[in-house]
């Protein structure tokens, strides 16, 4: 069996994009006697395609340009949740890098000092309470950052199902 994409001129000028799919048709002794061809109108899929790429990429330049530190937090069951992007403000705010994604959060981060038992406390009952959490904090970087005043909002993001998936936390450095 082949695959293929055709475009194909419409009578209102527009160009379709088909997928066909050609498969050698056999006799009983397995001899290619024909070929078989089912096709259908994919044209809108491709045009969907082309609107989800042109978004993914406007999505992404603002994530990486913003002023603003984000990290997405996801939950990983059983209270523990990774971080599971972030972008240059946040790296330059707190001295993290992407070394510390996909790694779960209680282990990438100075568990010394309590802080990550008190983040980790807020970030369960964002994910109990559905709720966006407002706070101003002093925290301490391992880092080299030292310590720095944010101020940070925290919002849950719902999967289809309802259930919180990921905490957007949105940082910002207040220390003067």
């Amino acid at each position: 069996n082949k695959t293929i994409e055709i475009h194909i001129p419409a009578l209102d000028g527009s160009v379709q994009t088909h997928s066909i799919i050609i498969a050698p048709e056999r006799d009983l002794d397995g001899n290619i006697i024909g070929a078989l061809a089912y096709g259908r109108d994919i044209t809108e899929r491709k045009q969907l395609e082309v609107k989800l790429r042109e978004s993914e990429s406007r999505l992404r330049l603002i994530f990486d340009n913003i002023s603003d530190g984000l990290s997405l937090m996801e939950v990983i069951g059983d209270g523990r949740f990774s971080v599971s992007e972030i972008n240059p403000a946040y790296s330059a705010i707190t001295g993290f890098t992407t070394n510390i994604l996909n790694i779960p959060f209680d282990e990438s981060w100075d568990t010394g000092n309590g802080e990550v038992k008190e983040a980790v406390a807020k970030l369960r009952h964002i994910v109990t309470t559905k709720e966006r959490c407002d706070l101003e904090n002093e925290v301490r970087f391992s880092t080299g950052k030292g310590s720095r005043i944010l101020s940070e909002v925290r919002l849950p993001i719902l999967s289809p199902d309802g259930q919180v998936s990921h905490v957007l936390c949105i940082s910002r450095d207040i220390t003067e």
